[in-house]
């Protein structure tokens, strides 16, 4: 068997790395512009093999019968793609197909035996681009391997290279592999229960930006308020043991689907259950719009001062108290509540725009155009915001 020369091998290797990092920084680049707008931001780590580790590698195939001549090393070129989340994987994953050519693709612990129990992750082998061959001038350069990994996939992949592949080491008793594979479990399961919290978060952001639209809606549509206030259990009725959050889902979905006495019916069902007491303040922020939408302003105003009442830094109850009240012509306390609101979350656009047309309303034109001025600063191109500026507009020149 004619082995290489180690110390031939070891100069020309390190002549090649600088070409190998300007390559690896090159892909690295252009995964960036990639994923960020898909809204995407992994971590991106790239490392070129060390020599020692590429003559390891080399060594061990040539004992495998690889005539020396013969030998290829397929991961001197790494990128490691590290998500927080799985849903994060699959769509790198289809950025990588997509964009680059693949010439190889394998799941990585597809059959979870022991030593790769966890080590889940998508490895792709790429070609490097032919334009960026032809940029620095390669002759026949490496592929690049590519591992996409979630955060807590990694962490497992890092501890046991060096619990077990680094250090060659394979534990024989019972009770030890039972504890890797409990704590990879462990790891797994969280990063299930990870993206069923972002996909509940982002389905709760959904209802919750339509619920807030349909409020909005409400307020342009002329309607006379029933000023008697009604028993807040009226619409109570007893629901199924299921966990609150989903309740509070069922709800949101409820009121943007204009079903209020349903969506009400969920609300009281959630403070029945005695939340913590910011966990009130949101439930009756919510419960609060959805009297408004009834019609029924002295209930809705009730839960808008419940919900500042457990807990005084809720901005949003306040602005939505003063959209209610501006709605009624207490427009001194409409400003009162918008004032509090800024105090605590100072730039919303929203409050801002309301409180400019409640200054309208009053005839403090100068006091409007300030307020209507700050709010396009947030928004410029917002239809409402810019309507308001020409009707200001209008107002100025017809007194002037």
């Amino acid at each position: 068997m004619n082995l290489p020369n180690r110390k031939q091998l070891e100069i020309q290797y390190n002549a090649e790395r600088k070409v190998y990092e300007l390559i690896l920084q090159n892909l690295g680049h252009r995964f960036q512009g990639w994923v960020e707008p898909l809204g995407l931001h992994p971590g991106i780590k790239m490392r070129v093999k060390t020599f020692h580790s590429w003559f390891d590698k080399v060594l061990r195939k040539i004992r495998q019968g690889v005539p020396s001549d013969q030998v290829q090393i397929q991961d001197v070129l790494g990128m490691r793609i590290v998500c927080p989340f799985m849903e994060d994987v699959k769509k790198i994953e289809d950025v990588v197909r997509t964009r680059l050519t693949v010439l190889e693709e394998e799941k990585k612990g597809a059959l979870q035996s022991f030593k790769e129990f966890g080590y889940e992750s998508t490895h792709f082998l790429v070609a490097v681009p032919n334009d960026l061959i032809e940029a620095l001038s390669l002759d026949h350069p490496p592929p690049c391997e590519i591992q996409i990994r979630t955060i807590l996939q990694d962490a497992w992949a890092e501890v046991e290279h060096e619990l077990i592949y680094k250090s060659q080491f394979f534990p024989f008793d019972q009770p030890l592999k039972r504890k890797l594979a409990a704590l990879n479990a462990n790891l797994s399961l969280s990063d299930i229960i990870f993206q069923e919290i972002r996909d509940y978060q982002r389905q709760l952001n959904h209802e919750l930006e339509k619920r807030r639209r349909t409020f909005l809606d409400r307020l342009k549509t002329p309607q006379t308020p029933d000023t008697t206030p009604r028993n807040s259990d009226d619409h109570y009725a007893s629901l199924p043991a299921e966990n609150m959050d989903q309740v509070l889902l069922e709800a949101l979905s409820a009121h943007n689907q204009k079903q209020y006495k349903r969506a009400i019916n969920h609300y009281t069902a959630i403070l029945k259950r005695g939340p913590q007491s910011f966990v009130q303040s949101l439930v009756l922020t919510h419960r609060g719009m959805a009297y408004f939408a009834e019609g029924l302003y002295e209930n809705a105003l009730d839960d808008f001062d419940s919900a500042v009442e457990r807990d005084e830094r809720n901005a949003k109850a306040y602005y939505y108290r003063g959209m209610v009240r501006d709605s009624m012509e207490q427009y001194d306390a409409a400003l009162t509540d918008f004032a509090k609101s800024l105090e605590m979350v100072p730039y919303q656009f929203e409050v801002l725009l309301a409180r400019a047309r409640t200054w309208l309303k009053l005839g403090q034109q100068v006091k409007a155009q300030q307020d209507c001025e700050a709010a396009l600063n947030l928004a410029p191109d917002d239809p409402e915001g810019l309507t308001l500026q020409r009707e200001l507009i209008l107002e100025k020149n017809s007194g002037a």
